[in-house]
């Protein structure tokens, strides 16, 4: 039996990464885009699930902290699979396929509620509320890019930066 409470309310989220993954002989730059789909819980607190990828979830108090809770798993997912890899080339065929790997439940739930919204049948206002910037259709594509990274000036060290931002689409 699940330990979430009911859902009140939905909307589609678009979640974007960009950080620096290093390997156990290599360090990858990776950029991507993905849809999530964000469930406020009958306690107030809030749910992200991943649709593409089916395979992050996390959920917190609030939208930042489900948010900030989000990122932390989804680049700890992302050091855990550079740490399998023994090179750069399958790393980034790990990611390709991993983007592949859609949760189509979810997936279904996602574009649903994208298309109330662009009918404006999809009350946002509590997105709105925390200042989410919208995004257009064409923004809400399911994306991966993998690049190789070379290390910092500091000799054997690998940077890791992370940028990384949750924005509801909404129709423009």
């Amino acid at each position: 039996m699940s330990t979430r409470k009911r859902s009140t309310k939905k909307w589609p989220l678009v979640f974007t990464y960009r950080g620096r993954v290093p390997g156990k002989q290599f360090a990858a730059r990776v950029v991507c885009s993905s849809r999530v789909l964000a469930e406020q819980l009958a306690d107030g607190s809030l749910w992200l699930s991943g649709s593409e990828p089916g395979w992050f979830a996390a959920g917190g108090p609030s939208l930042k902290e489900a948010n900030d809770n989000l990122k932390k798993l989804f680049h700890g997912i992302l050091l855990d699979k550079a740490e399998e890899c023994d090179d750069f080339a399958e790393f980034r065929r790990l990611m390709v396929a991993a983007f592949e790997d859609a949760d189509r439940l979810v997936r279904k739930e996602w574009v649903d509620l994208w298309i109330e919204n662009q009918d404006g049948k999809l009350d946002c206002t509590p997105m709105e509320q925390e200042r989410l910037p919208r995004v257009v259709q064409e923004e809400t594509s399911v994306w991966v890019e993998v690049i190789e990274a070379l290390p910092t000036a500091d000799e054997g060290t690998l940077e890791t930066r992370r940028t990384q931002d949750v924005r509801y689409a909404v129709a423009a």
